[in-house]
């Protein structure tokens, strides 16, 4: 055997060794903090997988091959078993002009100027908006904006503390702010859209990027989709928001179970607004921000808004009150 194919084939099983272990974490991930990670990039294992298996052709080694394929079935299964199992919002018909519900993580000062430039433009800005990660500069800026969007949720509940606001072009009725977890909070606003009044809650819970945030993170999540379950009540809602957690998380699914609402992003995989989504390549971003919607929400569809110099996109999706 050559020795380039022998390499190869080496190559290949340590491979397979590796990304056996990634795939076996999807089961464990509800227990572990680092197997959940792994969810965080559960398509790039997909295209690993896809590696694999052209090393596995190139070492023609037929073992290795079927090794290679099996894992790769794997876990593109395990990449579309979220859109096959979790409810999604209804389609809409086509009606009026739809309403477009942004959620947008603006992490920095320096992605305000371009958020601007967005509400200005009448053609692409959405018409009710959810902020995270909001700085002192972003809200004095967002009070000079009153034209485009003369309602905020802040406006009303009037706490301090609080990272988190919507900014509407409808009216706002009442919000509030709730504290399920220390420094970390979700707020709700009754906005009227489409003559509905509509639940609109906001929530950002921290990142996992330790065993005790993973832990704190999980029972944000838990906590607030009681909360909105319980605020919801049969009512028009939309949940969105940085939920720091990716579809392929045991705990995204949990979301849902306990709000009782439905996925408002309805393709197979949703939108990768998230550090590598600029790139031509979807799979290679992360899908962490989410629109969840209820019963009476219909949805067109979601996508990537424009780049605003946040190292997130905005998530938009265009939705009717039925």
């Amino acid at each position: 055997m050559p020795a380039r194919r022998r390499l190869l084939r080496q190559s290949g099983w340590i491979g397979v060794l590796v990304l056996l272990a990634l795939t076996a974490s999807f089961w464990v991930s509800r227990q572990f903090w680092l197997a959940d990670s792994v969810n965080l990039f559960r398509p790039v294992v997909v295209l690993l997988a896809g590696g694999l298996i052209a090393l596995a052709f190139g070492a023609r080694a037929p073992l290795l091959v079927a090794a290679s394929v099996l894992l790769a079935a794997t876990n593109l299964y395990l990449l579309v078993q979220p859109a096959l199992e979790l409810p999604a919002a209804q389609a809409s018909g086509a009606r009026l002009t739809p309403v477009k519900v942004a959620s947008f993580d603006v992490v920095s000062d320096e992605s305000l100027p371009d958020f601007v430039s967005w509400a200005k433009d009448k053609k692409q800005r959405p018409d009710v908006v959810g902020l995270q990660n909001l700085t002192t500069p972003w809200r004095d800026r967002i009070t000079q904006l009153a034209d485009v969007y003369p309602f905020s949720a802040s406006a009303l509940y009037k706490e301090t503390g609080v990272k988190e606001d919507i900014v509407s072009r409808f009216p706002i009725l009442d919000a509030s702010v709730y504290r399920p977890t220390g420094g970390h909070t979700a707020i709700r606003a009754t906005v009227i859209i489409e003559g509905e009044a509509v639940q609109v809650f906001v929530i950002d819970p921290n990142k996992a990027t330790s065993q005790t945030r993973w832990a704190e993170r999980n029972q944000y999540l838990g906590l607030v989709s009681q909360w909105v379950a319980t605020q919801a009540a049969g009512r028009p809602a939309i949940m969105l928001g940085d939920w720091n957690v990716t579809p392929w998380s045991p705990f995204y699914a949990d979301v849902f179970e306990q709000s009782s609402l439905r996925r408002g992003d309805t393709g197979v995989l949703p939108p990768a607004t998230h550090t590598l989504a600029r790139l031509p390549i979807p799979l290679l971003g992360l899908n962490d921000d989410h629109v969840a919607v209820s019963r009476r929400i219909t949805v067109e569809g979601c996508a990537p808004g424009p780049d605003l110099g946040s190292d997130h996109l905005p998530l938009v999706c265009q939705i009717h009150v039925r």
